[in-house]
């Protein structure tokens, strides 16, 4: 283990000598010395970029859009029940509103990091975009990787995908399934 000790004389004149070596013409050392100034004095909201924050976050981003799709998923659940039992009521419709509510913050909150929902076009599957949460298994070549449903919505910002769009989609019936 080496002893370090507070030598300033000795730091500096290594630090002096490592700068000579390496910057070895004005032009370099110009340069480094610029660059050295303007990242001092930059201001700290302007030393990083907003993707770099944005990647701080995403992990919550994520989670939230996960949250967001399993309360779609339940009031669609809640209000399928109220039309089958037929029982619905002020209480059911005010539970209905709380969660399009809830859901409509989410959206706002997702918009205020640039992230957007998105929805695929095209019926064929684009494993870029899309991720497949159930297959249904077709005879018909024309279905075979494409899109049955839409269970929801795909998040991108800036044209990047933050989370696939999830989809029910069509797979050719596997002939190692026909023999057994």
């Amino acid at each position: 283990m080496t002893e370090t000790t507070n030598d300033y004389p000795q730091f500096r004149n290594d630090f002096l000598a490592a700068l000579a070596e390496r910057l070895a013409n004005e032009h370099d050392l110009s340069a480094f010395a610029d660059n050295l100034v303007a990242a001092y004095v930059k201001p700290p909201s302007e030393r990083y970029d907003d993707d770099f924050f944005f990647d701080i976050i995403k992990p919550a981003v994520i989670s939230l859009i996960r949250f967001k799709d399993d309360t779609a998923k339940e009031l669609r659940y809640l209000q399928a029940f109220v039309a089958e039992k037929n029982c619905s009521s002020e209480g059911t419709a005010y539970a209905e509103e709380i969660l399009e509510g809830v859901l409509q913050s989410m959206d706002d909150i997702l918009a205020s990091y640039d992230v957007q929902p998105y929805r695929c076009e095209n019926n064929r599957f684009d494993a870029r975009r899309q991720h497949v949460v159930k297959k249904l298994v077709t005879d018909n070549p024309e279905q075979v990787k494409t899109v049955a449903a839409s269970l929801s919505d795909g998040y991108e910002r800036r044209g990047m995908v933050v989370s696939k769009e999830r989809v029910v989609a069509y797979s050719a019936n596997s002939p190692m399934k026909e023999e057994a």
